[in-house]
């Protein structure tokens, strides 16, 4: 029996939410005749080929119901009000070492009062977050640091023996202060420099908000955006530091050029991870006079000048 094209559909369930539409048309012929949208019980229908399936019908209950979900996923999930764009930190690395806070009697936060929002991150050496928790700094607490997963092609976390660099986020001020801090390691009975080992287990022995040395303004662990700060000092002679910031891992290209534009240094030329990275530019066989520098990164160029004076 021949089935006039589009005249018959054939419903078929699968559990009690998924339904699934079956076009006629692409039923081949001759098939076995049947009633109106019920198949012949002495022939059962087995398609020899995959059909034309629509998407499964969805109640407008059902939407509502999704769609209230993903409202209080978003409500519970951000922030309100606009905030410092905080870099997401590694977790489930398959490796990492535990940091332990258990007595409030050595954190030296100076004046420093902590507030809820409040939070303790733990960073890579460029700034990569790798473990982060909510501190009141009164009370004990631990913080999981994730170990990089070298399966992958990016930095995600912390490298052996790479140093182990806290901050401290302060939510009402939206600010960082960096911190230091000394350790045990109970595993080797010994007070290491702070370096991330896999399944290490470190007593926070002191911990004290850090002073600025290095003559850069703390702006946070992690760049929003890339960055290129004012070298320091400025003028030198004969090196000076130039400071830079990815906010994803990048190929970077930082080279000084002289006043008539030839290059005369090539700093920096490969893929950098994401973060803070700073070089030392040092200029003993150039002659006094104005210098340029210039940041590429991705396709992003940034240029910052400086005055050699021997």
């Amino acid at each position: 029996m021949k089935v006039p094209s589009g005249a018959y559909r054939m419903y078929l369930r699968r559990g009690a939410v998924s339904v699934w539409r079956i076009a006629a048309s692409s039923i081949p012929t001759p098939y076995t005749a049947f009633r109106v949208g019920i198949p012949h019980n002495r022939s059962p229908f087995t398609p020899r080929v995959p059909m034309r399936l629509a998407a499964p019908a969805v109640s407008a209950h059902q939407i509502r119901r999704r769609l209230t979900c993903l409202l209080l996923l978003l409500l519970t999930g951000l922030p309100l009000g606009q905030a410092r764009a905080q870099p997401a930190c590694s977790h489930n690395t398959g490796q990492n070492a535990t940091l332990l806070f258990l007595d409030p009697a050595v954190h030296d936060l100076g004046t420093l009062t902590l507030a809820p929002g409040d939070r303790l991150t733990l960073h890579t050496a460029t700034g990569y977050c790798a473990g982060s928790m909510n501190w009141s700094g009164d009370t004990p607490a631990s913080l999981v640091a994730w170990g990089d997963d070298e399966m992958t092609e990016d930095r995600d976390g912390l490298r052996p023996d790479e140093p182990l660099t806290l901050w401290l986020y302060r939510a009402a001020t939206d600010t960082y202060l960096p911190l230091d801090a000394t350790f045990t390691d109970l595993r080797q009975a010994r007070l290491p420099e702070g370096r991330y080992q896999e399944d290490a287990v470190l007593v926070v022995q002191s911990l004290r908000v850090r002073p600025l040395t290095n003559g850069y303004a703390e702006d946070g662990p992690f760049p929003a955006s890339v960055v290129l700060k004012p070298n320091y000092p400025n003028p030198f002679n004969p090196t000076t530091s130039i400071r830079y910031g990815l906010p994803e891992a990048a190929e970077v290209e930082l080279a000084v050029y002289d006043a008539v534009g030839r290059r005369v240094a090539l700093l920096v030329d490969g893929r950098q991870d994401a973060g803070y990275h700073e070089v030392t530019f040092e200029a003993a066989s150039l002659p006094s006079g104005l210098y340029l520098y210039r940041l590429r990164a991705g396709s992003e160029e940034h240029t910052g000048t400086m005055i050699l004076l021997k």
